[in-house]
């Protein structure tokens, strides 16, 4: 049995989208044997709703995962570049940390980063640096947002 084979045999990863429609089936499918009486579809539709909900709770977790991974990547990366004077690297892992921070909202939670003033003003001070170029300025905003996550989330 060659790599093919055993690809189309493993199970596929969780999906909100996937859990979701399994939901809808469910419900559709428990609505049609409570209006007509047949018991077996309503139990297979709630059964149905009950794996589709697992789903979209499995997926969520693996978004959260996925996204704390690349978010320590990222600040590890951008220590680096900091601390080695790599503002390309630095810039990059800053990017990295933006991007898990979104994905974990969109993908994980369904809700935006609850970030502080002081955070919010840091990450401008970064933005800025990047933009002009004043690698000063950039490092000051790195610094202070992470000073601002640990005092403030």
């Amino acid at each position: 049995m060659d790599s093919q084979d055993t690809a189309f045999k493993s199970e596929p990863e969780p999906s909100q989208t996937s859990g979701g429609l399994t939901q809808l089936q469910g419900t559709i499918e428990s609505t049609i044997g409570n209006v007509t009486g047949v018991e077996s579809w309503e139990v297979a539709g709630r059964e149905r709703q009950e794996a589709g909900a697992q789903e979209i709770e499995e997926a969520q977790e693996k978004a959260r995962k996925e996204a704390r991974r690349e978010r320590v990547h990222g600040k590890i990366d951008s220590a680096k570049g900091m601390l080695l004077g790599d503002r390309d690297k630095q810039t990059h892992g800053n990017i990295q940390v933006e991007k898990a921070e979104w994905k974990k909202a969109v993908e994980g939670e369904h809700q935006l980063p609850d970030v502080s003033a002081e955070r919010i003003d840091a990450k401008i001070k970064t933005a800025v640096g990047i933009i002009t170029g004043d690698k000063e300025k950039q490092n000051k905003g790195n610094r202070d947002a992470e000073k601002a996550e640990w005092l403030h989330g």
